[in-house]
């Protein structure tokens, strides 16, 4: 396989025989690519692209959008992935990706147009209607006005699901107000839209659409942690005084002196009634997961955070005298 290189017009230009036939034709066809500015980048990618061919990595020319893409590629993995991860990914390209870049060309898409996107997506994003904040601007005037809403009032006049419009009372009347929604989408979402994003491309590569993936050079907004909140042990003491009586106590002990996780919760309920905390678990559970426990094989280990289930000061905070 022999290349040459020549130039049109101001740019250089190379050009070699596929090693491959082209199955509609039968022959060997011309691979070529422009633009170049001096002999010697025509001559180095040249080299590069027949590197490639011999591969069996040739990317040919095309005109097909990430659009036009898109939807070739969500008909295909329809039936390998989970239905609704598919249907996640097929609403985010639909809300946030095809708005903006679905009519530009796949094989031109780089590092700094995706870069652009995702800032833009966290600038001015969002898309939907915060549908929260308009429920609670409902329910609250009605209530400034000395009514009682009830969720199907609320569900007409905003024109919800009945569904979220009882949750949305239900947490109103406990005290749970709608956070102020920003104009862009949440660091979060971006990082998802960007895992399709870049499954998408890995999948361009294998089916020799694109020669690289650009999404593979770029890192996904960062998510901001917070702080989780965690009782003292007065507030511990609070809380189990006032739940002396409930046929949920030992429940909520068990939960407070282990930190036991959701599932194992729910799976261990029926055993707290004959069983103490400790004699539930396992050592290995005394503690939640991002909390280490010391170990053997593990000199270095932190011990748990103060007020931490697990902790000295938790577990000492439920040694409580008997209700009489």
């Amino acid at each position: 396989m022999k290349g040459t290189v020549y130039q049109r017009g101001k740019t250089w230009t190379y050009r070699f025989r596929s090693p491959e036939r082209d199955p509609s034709t039968g022959v060997y066809p011309w691979i070529s690519k422009g633009g170049f500015a001096t002999k010697k980048e025509a001559w180095t990618a040249c080299r590069d692209a027949m590197r490639e061919a011999d591969r069996g990595r040739v990317v040919r020319p095309a005109t097909r959008t990430v659009a036009q893409f898109l939807n070739e590629w969500f008909t295909a993995i329809e039936p390998s992935i989970d239905a609704t991860t598919w249907q996640n990914w097929k609403d985010y390209a639909q809300a946030y990706v095809l708005p903006r870049i679905g009519g530009q060309r796949l094989q031109s898409l780089d590092e700094p147009q995706l870069l652009k996107l995702y800032g833009k997506l966290l600038a001015e994003g969002r898309v939907k209607r915060d549908r929260n904040s308009e429920m609670y601007a409902y329910w609250s005037d009605r209530v400034a006005r000395g009514e009682n809403p009830t969720a199907r009032e609320v569900s007409d006049g905003c024109k919800t699901t009945i569904h979220a419009a009882r949750a949305a009372v239900r947490r109103y009347r406990s005290g749970v107000l709608p956070k102020q929604m920003t104009s862009g989408l949440a660091p979060k979402t971006v990082r998802n839209i960007h895992a399709m994003v870049h499954r998408a491309l890995v999948d361009a590569v294998a089916w020799k659409y694109i020669a690289y993936n650009p999404a593979s050079n770029i890192k996904p907004p960062n998510r901001p942690r917070k702080r989780r909140t965690v009782w003292t042990p007065d507030q511990i003491q609070a809380f189990l005084l006032s739940v002396q009586r409930d046929r949920f106590a030992p429940l909520f002990l068990l939960e407070l002196t282990t930190g036991i996780r959701r599932g194992q919760f729910v799976v261990s309920s029926g055993q707290t009634s004959t069983s103490t905390p400790a004699t539930t678990c396992s050592p290995s559970r005394m503690a939640p997961h991002h909390i280490r426990t010391r170990s053997d094989s593990d000199s270095t280990a932190s011990p748990p955070l103060r007020g931490s289930p697990g902790s000295r000061s938790t577990i000492c905070a439920t040694r409580m005298p008997p209700a009489h």
